[in-house]
């Protein structure tokens, strides 16, 4: 399974904890479009929600932390 460079850069954002709205604003993208970015994670991974979403970057090489 393929995330786009924008996934993967959520999902690191998501690991430094920040919010919906700031990483919107640092990707330079609306919060909505985060939003709709985590369900196509959750959906991408088969994850209940944005931890399970993380160990799955983890166990596939995607991020490391």
């Amino acid at each position: 399974m393929n995330l786009t460079n924008q996934e993967i850069e959520i999902v690191k954002l998501i690991c430094e904890q920040k919010t919906n709205k700031e990483i919107a604003s640092i990707i330079h993208r609306s919060q909505r479009t985060v939003e709709n970015h985590r369900v196509s994670l959750k959906h991408k991974t088969k994850s209940d929600n944005v931890v399970g979403v993380i160990l799955y970057c983890i166990k596939n090489k995607i991020i490391n932390i």
